[in-house]
């Protein structure tokens, strides 16, 4: 048992300001106005037989000779130390006191009970280490009313000096077991600026409080506080050691009116249950320390909100060394902040007017934390929770049928490593904006998460992600990334996204990716995809049109891969290297490199095409296949297909030497132009003027119509020439020219 003592200081009535601090300490502290030292005092105790009259001197005690069950008696005097042998106020008797302090001591081994009137101008101490019940018609009128039933008080005469000189009136604290119990049932009523409580066992069960500015109770062992209307409370519950039982028990509380604001604060060694509606006009703070002079507490140290239940204040705050769980439901005008040893589970509701915090209590250690219980997540949430702003310093996961609405403002701290919607139905989550940590996403549930601004990492396994801007690095294995308000111009990536499954966006609205996109699966999607850092894409993606400036994008390692665009933007990029997959746009300004995979498309306007492997077709036979100024140069297997291709190189040089190339018609201006179609593949040149030296191989009927011209023409295949050539020279070894009538053949 606690040894240690608490000290009262005197004080004048009409000073409200009165709370016991203790806690776990040796000490407690009532810090009201000291009195000057008292000179001997008058008190006069009628027995209802016709009184007597004692003079006392300093340092004396008063024994009267009356009991209270028996008859009334009144007592006059400015202050006093009373010895009681008995001290009880029978149903309809009276005790009243005309002074600024008394102190009476019951030393007769019997507890005080109060069922009558009892009544001091000034504050009234009541010690009786056998306990003080305040029973069914007891009518408290004082200025302060302190009950006491601790230990024996040892040394009187430090009373009486402190008396004399102002100074704290020493109080043994209550232990956990060896002392009576102060209660208070319904139909006890006090009017009070302060009403303090102390002892081993204390209930409070119905008794009126609504009259009492501050109620104070502090406790050893298990402490019932139901049924009370008041004004501030605060309990305290020390070396609370019974693991089997709640330290303190919270019925149905109603603390404050439109007068004044109800408080409400509880520091326990036991664990904290709310079993009713406890409801305050003022704040309410519980804390469960994490540490005793013992050491650290354990598991079964928790504070609980049972379900169907309230806590509801101004602003809530919990800390808690064991968990807190919250079953039922805590409101708050104003802040609610909750921190827990072996983490926070919410399973009812939650409702925030300011920000809810849920934290870890930062003195327990990590092996503490396993100690306690604490598992992967410090926190589950499978409730609901509305609230202005929601502040994480706890690894958490929002699961089950939980609905978590956040007006504005997210915020995970260091403790918080992840945000977790884990694999659940329905599970959904909702705010203006999240900063810092990991959001990971997990859920089912169509709802899905719904933030506008994340400033965090993210990784999405499964279910749906609406956010209109994600500034930290996002990893996702499954689910949806889309697009959060309609107004948003685009769903914008500020960082590196990493995608191996699931979807990211719509075709509907633009997305950009500032940081670079790597994906080895998954789709993207979107009207206009903005690549600021390029990509490596091994996925599906489809958007009307892609800018990558002069960025990378590589394209793929797998054959179903496939990159589609759609409008007539096409795709602008630095370099497009394609492996495997294909790629479809209709025009594509990049550098190409092509080891394999298939690329449809109308126009390629990048500086060069490096096509080692491959098919290179256009997406339209209608349209063909045009390239712009560009060099082009082929190895042996890769192939270009088109029933028309359309050149704009009027200064650069075209090597298509592949025997694999299958082109129909061959059009258009460059410089200079070697052209190899497959063997099975006839071609047809029309209108084409070249600066330079043309080569052409077509075995399966080369024709030359329209109006062509070169430096040097040379055939390699047997040819028919219909139209108009000319060239400085033209060579067909061993090959037939045969010119149709009408074909004009000039060699200058």
């Amino acid at each position: 048992m606690n040894t240690g003592i608490h000290r009262f200081r005197i004080f004048r009535r009409r000073r409200p300001a009165c709370r016991i601090i203790a806690g776990l300490a040796a000490f407690c502290m009532l810090i009201v106005a000291s009195l000057p030292a008292f000179a001997a005092t008058d008190v006069l105790v009628d027995n209802g037989l016709g009184g007597a009259s004692y003079n006392r001197a300093v340092g004396a005690a008063i024994t009267p000779n009356a009991d209270l069950s028996a008859a009334d008696i009144v007592a006059n005097g400015s202050a006093g130390l009373i010895d009681w042998a008995a001290l009880n106020i029978g149903a309809g008797q009276a005790l009243n006191f005309n002074g600024a302090q008394f102190f009476n001591v019951v030393s007769g081994g019997s507890a005080s009970q109060i069922a009558g009137l009892l009544q001091a101008n000034g504050s009234l101490w009541i010690f009786n280490p056998a306990g003080v019940s305040f029973l069914n018609g007891a009518n408290v009128t004082v200025g302060g009313l302190f009950a006491v039933a601790t230990a024996d008080l040892a040394n009187k005469s430090e009373i009486e000096r402190a008396i004399n000189t102002g100074d704290l009136i020493p109080v043994p604290v209550p232990g956990a077991s060896g002392e009576g119990a102060v209660s208070a049932v319904a139909g006890a009523i006090f009017n009070a600026d302060q009403v303090a409580f102390m002892s081993k066992n204390v209930s409070v069960d119905g008794a009126d409080f609504s009259k009492v500015g501050n109620l104070s109770i502090a406790a050893g062992s298990r402490l019932v506080v139901d049924e009370v209307e008041g004004g501030k409370v605060s309990l305290d519950i020390a070396d609370f050691v019974d693991e089997d039982e709640i330290g303190v028990v919270l019925g149905d509380l109603d603390l404050g009116d439109s007068s004044h604001e109800g408080s409400l604060s509880v520091v326990a060694d036991g664990s904290i249950a709310v079993k009713g509606a406890v409801v305050a006009k003022g704040d309410i703070d519980f804390a469960i320390p994490a540490k005793t002079p013992q050491g650290p507490v354990v598991g079964y140290k928790q504070m609980s909100v049972a379900s169907g239940k309230l806590l509801q204040g101004k602003s809530v705050s919990a800390t808690a060394a064991g968990r807190i769980a919250v079953d039922g439901a805590i409101a708050a005008e104003d802040d609610i902040a909750l921190a827990a040893g072996a983490g926070i589970d919410i399973a009812g509701a939650v409702n925030a007017g300011g920000t809810l915090t849920l934290g870890r209590l930062a003195e327990l250690a990590p092996a503490a934390r396993r100690l306690l219980g604490a598992g992967s997540y410090d926190s589950t949430i499978s409730g609901n929770l509305e609230v202005n702003n929601l502040t994480l310093d706890t690894s958490t996961q929002i699961k089950d049928s939980a609905n978590v609405v956040v007006a504005d403002t997210m915020t995970l701290e260091k403790n918080a490593t992840a945000l977790d919607l884990g694999v659940v139905d329905s599970a959904s989550l909702s705010a203006k904006e999240l900063n810092a940590g990991t959001l990971h996403v997990e859920t089912t549930s169509a709802g899905g998460v719904q933030i506008n601004t994340i400033n965090a990492a993210v990784e999405v396994a499964g279910g749906t992600l609406k956010a209109d801007s994600i500034n930290g690095a996002v990893e996702q294995s499954g689910g949806s990334i889309l697009r959060k308000s309609d107004d948003a111009a685009a769903l914008v990536f500020g960082s590196t996204v990493s995608q191996s499954a699931g979807v990211i966006g719509d075709t509907a609205y633009d997305v950009g990716m500032s940081g670079k996109l790597t994906q080895t699966g998954g789709s993207v999607k979107a009207a206009k995809l903005t690549l600021s850092d390029g990509a490596d894409i091994s996925g599906a993606v489809s958007a009307s049109s892609i800018d990558a400036a002069d960025k990378a994008i590589k394209a793929f390692d797998k054959a179903d891969a496939t990159i589609a665009v759609t409008g007539d933007d096409g795709i602008v990029a630095g370099s497009l290297e394609v492996e495997e997959g294909t790629v479809s746009a209709k025009i594509i300004d990049a550098a190409i490199t092509q080891s394999g995979g298939k690329i449809n498309v109308d126009e390629l306007s990048g500086v060069s095409v490096t096509q080692a492997g491959g098919t290179l077709a256009e997406r339209d036979a209608a349209t063909g296949l045009k390239f712009a100024d560009l060099d082009f140069a082929q190895s042996e297997g890769a192939a270009v297909k088109a029933s028309k291709l359309t050149l704009a190189n009027s200064s650069k040089d075209l090597v298509l030497g592949s025997t694999a190339n299958e082109i129909g018609v061959v059009t258009g201006s460059a410089k200079a132009l070697t052209l190899v179609n497959k063997t099975d593949a006839s071609l047809e040149v029309n209108n084409l003027a070249a600066t330079g030296d043309v080569a052409l191989t077509a075995d399966n009927g080369l024709k030359l119509t329209g109006t062509d011209s070169a430096a040097n023409l040379t055939l390699n295949s047997d040819a028919e020439i219909s139209g108009e050539v000319s060239a400085s020279s033209i060579t067909a070894t061993d090959k037939t020219i045969n010119a149709k009538t009408g074909a004009d053949v000039t060699v200058t």
